[in-house]
């Protein structure tokens, strides 16, 4: 790695881990917390999803705050996902 950081969020995961895995200084810990934390968000946009669409199965609705829950964790997500490839950056830059 030259010292060039290219988005995160338009490579294959397995691209990151390998970087991830090089002598390279970064991504380094930070970027991969974030990649943590984003996975995370996902699972709790999923699990919101799954709840609404139970509800429209049983009461023909989603609970009251579904959507504004999903698309809370969906920006989560996203913010967290943009944060690995600005981890890096900064860290290069220091």
């Amino acid at each position: 790695m030259s010292g060039t950081i290219s988005d995160y969020s338009k490579k294959p995961l397995t691209a990151f881990f390998e970087e991830l895995g090089s002598a390279a200084p970064a991504p380094g810990g930070g970027s991969a917390a974030a990649l943590t934390a984003a996975a995370g968000a996902a699972l709790l946009e999923m699990t919101a999803r799954l709840n609404a669409e139970r509800d429209i199965k049983k009461t023909g609705k989603a609970a009251a705050g579904s959507a504004p829950r999903i698309l809370k964790f969906e920006k989560i997500k996203k913010s967290l996902l943009a944060l690995v490839t600005q981890d890096a950056k900064v860290f290069l830059k220091s």
